[in-house]
């Protein structure tokens, strides 16, 4: 049940992608409108009308030129958040969010990590031709996302009633709190994830026959035949006009099949139970686990 401006939020991550939209023309950083987006801009010229969010993918040579642009061009309004930016960021990709405002998991209200209001950017890798080197990218890929996900495992709420919270109830209070210090952050599981990284992203595009949305957490989906991210079109959004693979018939029934049918009314909703404001920052909403 959505407790605020549904129509305000859209608008407000649309600020968000004009702005990643100003910085990537100026740059020469191509990028791509994908899942929720794509499907919004083609079905609906924007927004999917209960869509709570923007997705948008970029070729790993883009997605790090991204990064080091934005160290010196975005605007103090926002604040690009990854794991290097924000030590209790647990996601392994990246978001952009806008300062001094909040959209947090109402679960989550503990975790100290960024929340203001956001918008997704994954990165897109070549998958190897090789069996044996695609299995390694894919370890290579869990082991990554499951070191990033020590922030939000020592911290998880051992209120909740989950497998993951029964085990943390387990850990004394004393090593719980000596745990997160010595791990959050650690320079050694930096070193670590880095070079896991590096050996994720190390194909050369030109050269493998699939590419893939390796964090997006759309699994085998997330998985295209190369040539769908090839080229980009640009088609309307909302009020601007945004880059989607041009291949998007492709893509969209890969993602979602029969992708020009509505979903079923119970099916229309967004992503979860959350606090949103557009006026004050999420440290007003924080809470301690240890109150």
């Amino acid at each position: 049940m959505r407790d605020f401006d549904l129509k305000r939020l859209q608008n407000t991550q649309l600020e968000i992608l004009k702005e990643i939209d100003r910085i990537c023309k100026k740059h020469n950083i191509e990028y791509f409108g994908t899942w929720g987006t794509a499907l919004g801009a083609i079905r609906h010229n924007g927004f999917i009308p209960w869509d709570d969010d923007i997705d948008i993918s970029m070729k790993w040579n883009d997605y790090v030129k991204f990064e080091e642009v934005c160290k010196y061009e975005l605007d103090s309004k926002f604040f690009l958040q990854n794991s290097e930016t924000d030590k209790y960021f647990w996601n392994p990709y990246n978001k952009l969010r806008i300062n001094n405002t909040t959209s947090m998991d109402k679960r989550l209200t503990h975790l100290k990590c960024h929340w203001g209001i956001c918008m997704d950017i994954f990165p897109i890798v070549a998958v190897p031709n090789s069996k044996i080197s695609k299995l390694k990218q894919k370890i290579y890929s869990s082991i990554y996302i499951g070191l990033g996900f020590i922030p939000y495992i020592l911290n998880v709420n051992p209120n909740e009633d989950s497998k993951l919270s029964k085990i943390i109830r387990i850990i004394p209070n004393k090593v719980l709190k000596v745990l997160k210090k010595w791990l959050i952050p650690n320079k050694g599981i930096t070193v670590i994830k880095r070079h896991l990284l590096k050996e994720i992203t190390k194909y050369d595009f030109d050269k493998c026959e699939y590419w893939e949305e390796i964090f997006s957490e759309g699994g085998v989906t997330g998985i295209y035949k190369k040539e769908i991210f090839s080229e980009h079109i640009l088609v309307p959004f909302e009020d601007v006009q945004i880059p989607i693979p041009k291949e998007y018939d492709k893509y969209l029934s890969q993602c979602y099949g029969d992708y020009m049918k509505l979903p079923d009314e119970t099916q229309r909703c967004g992503h979860g139970d959350t606090i949103v404001d557009f006026d004050k920052s999420y440290e007003e909403y924080t809470t301690r686990l240890d109150k």
